[in-house]
């Protein structure tokens, strides 16, 4: 990704409230559609998840809930920190995800971490 477009993509998501856009209008259909096609494909838990480019956390959150065990992946710090937010504040579950980081997809090695 050119580093004109990565600044201008953490410019545009640092101004958006990409924490609440899920719970909203039309996005509510895209978030359960998602979570109906996550299910579908994903194997049972227990298993590793690794959420990249992963918002503000719904999903991972929600996976984490499900007894996976969620790591997420986000170039903007600010969802990062959504994120944690999120995790902190689900009080069924302490520590909801595992790992959250601050890095650009594009950045990733080939293949992903042998650990997940």
């Amino acid at each position: 990704m050119a580093d004109n477009s990565a600044h201008e993509i953490i410019r545009h998501y640092t101004q958006a409230d990409e924490a609440s856009r899920l719970r909203t209008g039309w996005f509510q259909l895209e978030h359960a559609r998602t979570q109906e096609l996550i299910l579908r494909h994903i194997q049972s838990a227990p298993a590793r998840v690794l959420d990249v480019g992963g918002g503000a956390g719904a999903y991972a959150c929600w996976l984490a809930s499900l007894g996976y065990e969620a790591h997420l992946i986000d170039p903007v710090p600010s969802h990062i920190d959504q994120a944690r937010a999120a995790s902190a504040n689900n009080l069924s579950i302490p520590s909801l995800l595992l790992s959250l980081e601050t890095r650009a997809s594009c950045s990733m090695p080939n293949r992903p971490p042998t650990q997940f």
